[in-house]
């Protein structure tokens, strides 16, 4: 995945064997920019991928996907909901990195709200579906501001 220059969340699989894949995603949001990567299933994505598409055809609910390591490192958390009663949506996007030694403090992390919309998230949605199924390609949310 190239980095990407325009405001958004791009993710894509990075390392994967029989069981498991190793997502990268990478943020640039308002002047924050962060890369993280965790260990996840196929499955765990086509669920946040449900929930993520049931979001943006309801704006009801919650999607929720959050995985990492035990020590809260190599972490990857999105929770997208809706921010008021006119249904517009957000991404709250948590990412840390690998420990780069055994203190906690190496953890690097960044945490944003990214406004979007639901057309948005529909499609990141079917992107991320086509992630899980295929297990390759790339899905980019982008921001609505």
């Amino acid at each position: 995945m190239d980095r990407i220059d325009r405001p958004g969340l791009g993710v894509r699989i990075i390392w994967l064997d029989d069981d498991m894949i190793e997502l990268e995603s990478t943020l640039n949001y308002r002047g924050f920019r962060g890369t993280s990567t965790c260990y996840c299933t196929s499955e765990d994505v086509t669920t946040f991928a449900s929930a993520l598409s049931q979001l943006a055809n309801t704006a009801e609910g919650i999607a929720l996907f959050d995985a990492g390591l035990s020590d809260g490192s190599k972490r990857i958390a999105l929770r997208a909901y809706t921010t008021d009663l006119s249904g517009h949506l957000a991404v709250h996007v948590s990412l840390a990195t690998d420990a780069f030694s055994r203190r906690p403090e190496s953890i690097w992390r960044i945490e944003v709200e990214m406004k979007t919309e639901s057309w948005s998230v529909s499609r990141f949605a079917e992107q991320l579906e086509s992630i899980a199924k295929t297990r390759q390609g790339y899905a980019f949310l982008p921001t609505v501001d």
